[in-house]
């Protein structure tokens, strides 16, 4: 396994970089380009370097202004530890990223990338297991296909619309396509990754609260508070389930 590949399962593991530098007997700032390398190769994401320093560090820094530059921000993390009660060691590489994470609100970003990767892999999953004529379902006869229901909030969708697509189908949501799985379980049961069938009902509250979540990105200024670490966690598990394992 390449240094890369080791450094990135340990960010994965909640190794702090400062831990992971002491582990490999490189200085913190020769660490720097490998988790660059790291998240370029798709490894990790920004969001798992950030997650590996203590909540009360974070939630600290949620708090306070982190400075508009990152001088500013090294002069301002003592002060944060200090009121905080948090004893650790965060050297300057760590205080650059964190002050960069934050202000970059890397953790939207990486919500965002994900959720819009399974919600299109799910579209055209979906589209490729019904196969042809898979938007004229006849729900009295409980052929496989769109539900009625779906159809109509699609061709809905579309028509006010502006700029509209020429497909109606490009007009679902997470829930249509929620409820196009389970109007076409007998179907979906054997072909969704193996680990996705085997709670229906799960499944089906996994993605109300994945729908939950991709509004609160697609909207923050509606939110009272931005989304945290359970969040990311469990929209990475779905990643990991819908996008990456094996469809049958």
């Amino acid at each position: 396994m390449n240094t890369t590949k080791k450094v990135a399962n340990q960010i994965v593991e909640l190794v702090r970089p400062s831990v992971i530098s002491q582990n490999l007997g490189i200085p913190p700032v020769e660490l720097a380009p490998i988790l660059a390398q790291a998240v370029m190769l798709g490894y990790i994401r920004k969001s798992d370097i950030l997650f590996t320093f203590p909540q009360s560090l974070r939630d600290a820094l949620k708090r306070s202004n982190p400075g508009k530059n990152l001088a500013t921000f090294k002069h301002l993390l003592p002060i944060l530890k200090e009121m905080d009660g948090i004893e650790d060691d965060t050297d300057e590489c760590e205080a650059r990223y964190l002050w960069a994470f934050t202000k970059q609100r890397v953790v939207y970003s990486d919500l965002y990338e994900m959720l819009s990767t399974i919600e299109i892999t799910l579209h055209e999953r979906i589209r490729h297991c019904l196969g042809k004529g898979f938007w004229r379902r006849d729900d009295a006869l409980g052929s496989k296909g769109v539900p009625l229901s779906v159809r109509k909030s699609c061709v809905a969708r579309q028509e006010e619309d502006d700029n509209p697509s020429s497909e109606p189908y490009s007009y679902t949501t997470l829930i249509d396509l929620k409820d196009i799985i389970e109007a076409n379980w007998d179907i979906f049961s054997k072909r969704l990754p193996i680990s996705a069938t085997k709670d229906r009902k799960k499944l089906s509250s996994n993605f109300n609260k994945l729908n939950s979540i991709r509004n609160k990105v697609m909207h923050p200024v509606r939110l009272d508070e931005s989304p945290g670490e359970s969040e990311y966690r469990f929209v990475l598990q779905m990643h990991n389930t819908l996008v990456l394992s094996q469809w049958r």
